[in-house]
Formats: structure tokens, sequence, C-alpha cells
């Protein structure tokens, strides 16, 4: 008896070790903010992949998108980074323009990976994933870092009158984050879905890794719009993070007691004030000297100008950073009617408009800067597309020639029924030729290539900007190899870009 449990226990436990090796072994895949993924826009993608995969030095990774006409666009490889002792990592970006996609990764064996033979390498072992969430392009979207409950109520006040509002995203927090590789462009990339994006200090003082705030600064300085709400966890928030100094309107001194809550009341056009034991807690972070902040102070405590600020909105590069010196994730103020209007007005999102995206350009009745961008890009030179007129008039033709024209010459004489087989295959290569040569009157041969660029020119960093359009037509199919080199060689240490087809 004894034995017999032995053997079936042997069993069961081959049985399991046969069973977990094979999970083990597969790739894992985590796409976007918590699953939720933007049309039109970069996505981060995470990989975990085993050991046997990956430690081959040759071994590198690629994500690959499906594009409208079924083929697979594969993005620069990657070599994996060893996480721990038997887990190996990467981290890619993907762009997705269909509603109903996929993307598929691929785990490529090649010595150069650079190269343009790495496009033929052997494929050890791919996964098609599917895409869990595909917002619109034109869905807005606010990233939430921190534990504010007022965020998700104030975006419901400044929902549109179709509805539609803002999306608050929530990412989990991962300590072993891991930096993108430069490969795939700027890294401000990363957040490209991500509209505007509200920080907690608390929330960077629970453990925000160095690389997602680097991250986010480059996304900031690149066009972001960032909303950083620390007050009283502003010193431990620093101390945990030194970076985030430079988003600070001014070098942090020390807190102070906030004695009078009636400049934030009005500033948030609130119904109900603050309780008086509740002001009583809050402390607010000064800075030294005060005068000479960068931006504008919005609400100060007494109003003059050598009051302690408490709301300071400034640019940023080509961004935008808004700071308010009150913690509004605590419980003070998430139970306080101020709260909502508070946080919509530090969103600017106030008085928003209902002309952005596709649906303005329908009630305006014309497309904006970017739709007349992407008309122009593509209309082309001896280009135009064949009036249906002319296709029905050639369809009507051919139907007439078999019949009653070919019929026709088969009754007039038994003797040339015959030459039947004769006229068919004469009239199906005439109408063949017809309908080529009228494909070659409205389209011309060769190449043409039209691009436009938008420049933005930041001169207090001295940097720039630049999204570039560009129209491709090949009168045959052919293979496109696309690159972007900045004109002078000088600025090629500090150039990055990023491609999408």
């Amino acid at each position: 008896m004894i034995l017999r449990q032995l053997l079936l226990f042997f069993l069961f436990a081959v049985s399991t070790v046969a069973m977990a090796t094979p999970d083990n072994q597969e790739l894992s895949v985590k796409i976007g903010f918590d699953g939720i993924v933007r049309a039109g826009h970069w996505n981060p993608v995470m990989l975990h992949i085993p050991q046997s995969l990956a430690q081959p030095p040759t071994r590198y990774v690629a994500v690959e998108a499906q594009d409208p006409d079924g083929q697979w666009l594969r993005s620069p490889l990657v070599r994996p980074i060893l996480m721990n002792d038997t887990q190996w990592a990467a981290r890619l970006l993907v762009k997705i323009g269909s509603r109903d996609s996929t993307i598929r990764v691929v785990v490529i064996d090649t010595t150069e990976p650079n190269a343009e033979s790495a496009l033929l390498a052997e494929v050890v072992t791919s996964k098609i994933v599917r895409v869990p969430q595909l917002l619109d392009s034109s869905q807005e979207v606010l990233m939430l870092l921190g534990d504010l409950e007022n965020a998700n109520r104030a975006t419901r006040l400044a929902a549109r009158e179709d509805g539609s509002r803002i999306l608050v995203v929530a990412p989990e927090q991962n300590p072993d984050s891991m930096p993108l590789s430069s490969a795939f462009g700027p890294l401000g990339l990363t957040f490209d879905g991500v509209d505007k994006a509200i920080i907690c200090g608390n929330a960077v003082k629970g453990g925000i890794s160095n690389d997602r705030l680097l991250e986010l600064d480059a996304w900031i300085r690149q066009g972001g719009d960032l909303v950083l709400i620390a007050g009283m966890s502003l010193p431990a928030a620093i101390s945990t993070s030194p970076s985030l100094e430079s988003w600070l309107p001014g070098k942090f001194s020390r807190l102070v007691p906030l004695r009078r809550a009636a400049a934030i009341e009005t500033y948030a056009r609130a119904s109900r004030p603050l309780a008086r034991r509740a002001i009583e807690e809050l402390q607010i972070p000064i800075f030294e000297d005060s005068p000479r902040l960068q931006g504008v102070v919005e609400a100060s405590v007494g109003g003059t100008e050598n009051d302690p600020p408490l709301v300071v909105r400034r640019a940023y590069g080509f961004g935008r950073i808004t700071w308010i010196g009150i913690d509004l994730d605590t419980r003070t103020f998430a139970s306080w009617p101020g709260t909502d209007s508070l946080v919509l007005k530090l969103l600017d999102i106030q008085d928003r408009g209902d002309s952005e995206g596709r649906a303005g350009e329908a009630r305006r009745g014309g497309l904006d800067l970017a739709g007349q961008l992407r008309l122009a890009v593509d209309t082309y030179f001896d280009v135009s597309v064949i009036p249906f007129e002319l296709i029905a008039l050639i369809g009507l033709l051919y139907v007439a020639a078999l019949y009653p024209l070919d019929w026709w010459i088969a009754r007039r004489s038994e003797r040339l029924r015959w030459i039947t087989w004769l006229t068919l295959p004469l009239i199906v290569l005439a109408f063949t030729g017809i309908t080529w040569s009228t494909t070659q009157q409205f389209k011309s041969d060769g190449w043409q290539i039209h691009t436009a660029g938008i420049f933005d020119i930041d001169q207090a960093t001295q940097t720039c900007r630049a999204h570039s359009f560009a129209g491709i037509w090949a009168s045959s199919n052919g293979r496109f190899n696309l690159s972007t080199k900045p004109a002078q060689d000088n600025i090629i240490d500090d150039y990055r870009s990023a491609m999408s087809w």
C-alpha cells in the first residue's frame, strides 16, 4: 500500500513538472497601459522571455503589426535583458492603425541585427497576441499615478454633449522597470498615447522607478501636459527621486502651515469651504526666492506677490507642468465637494470645446491642419481615380460583346459556329487590353514622393521637434527601405527618431 502511494505521488510530481515546463517556456506579452491600447499612437510592449530562448547571444526580439493589407511590419530588433536568474525581458513600441488588429512577437536568431539581411533571418519562435481593448485615436486619455479618487468624477463632469469624456488610466507601478532601446526613438514615445497625466507626491514617495520618471520627463518636454500634486509629500518625494526638483517652479525650502484656505476655495469655485480642523493639519511647501518663481502663479495664500504660492503653471520644453502645493489624494479632499472642480481647473478642461477629433471635423465641415496634411501628401501628379461611369461603360460593352454580338455571330450560319471558338478569346483579350490601357491613362509611371512637416523650436532649451508626413506613389510593387537622417551631421548625437508606415 505504501509503495503504491509513493508510486502515485511520483507519477503526479512528474506530470506536474511536465505540465509546468511548457508554460514557463512561452513568451509573455503585455501591451499598452493595463491592456488599454490607443490606435494611431505608440504603445509600450513588455516581453518576458524564457532563458532557453533569450540566452544565446544571437537572439533578438521584435514586435510586428499588421497593416490593412495584411502585411506584417516589423519593429527594430532588440536584445533581451536579464531581469533575474531565469527571466529575460525586453521593452518595445508598436503603433496600431486598424481596429480589429493583432500583433505578433518574434524571436530571431541573427548575428547582424541592424543589417538588411536581418529581415530574412531565421524566426526561432513567434506568438500572435490579440489586442484586448483598442481605443479610437480621437479618444483622450488621462494617466493617473496615485490614489486620486476624484479624477474619475472630475472627468465625468467634463463630459461632452455626446457623452464622450476623457478616459482615466491608472497603470500599475512596476519597480522592476527597464529602459527603452534607443532604436525606438525619443524616450517620451512610451507615453505617446497619453494626453494628460496626474502624478501625486505620495505615489512618487511610494516608489515610481527612475526610468519611468525619465520617460515622463521626456514626454513633457516633447509636448506632454502634467499636473503635479505635491504638498506635504514633497520632501519625501524629492528624497526618493531627486529628479523631481526639475518639475518644481523653484528650489524647495521647507514646509509651513496653511493658515487660510480662502484662496484655494475661490480658485476651485467650491460650494462649501474646507473644515477648520482640516486646514489646521495642512502644510504647504515654500520655495527659495518666491517672487522669482518660474511660471505663472494662479493661486497664492494671500493673493500678493510675496505670499506662498499654491498653484503654479509653467512651460516645460514643448509641454506644460501645473503644480499644486496641496495633497489632494488625502481623505480631507476626497470628501470635499470642491475637489472635483479643482481637478478640472488644474487639468484646464473646464471650458472644453467640442471641436476636437474627427467629430469636430464633421461639425466644422472641413479638415484640421493634420487632416489637410494627410490629404496633401496623398495627392499625386497625373494620378487620379478612374471615373465610375467609364468603368460601367466598359462593363456594359463587354456584356454586349458576349451577348448579343457573339451569340449573333454563332446563330447567323450553322457552318460558322466554329468561329465562336475564336471570337470569344478575342473579345476577352480585347477588353483586357482596353481595361489595362485605361488604367495606364489615369496613373503615371515611376515614383512620386510628397512630404510635409511641422517644426517647433524651443529657444529656452535649444531643441527642435518635428513631425513629418510622407506619401509615396509607385506604379508597380517594390521593396522600400525608409529612414530618417538630419541634414547636419553635428546634431546626430542628440537626434532620435521613430517611423511608422
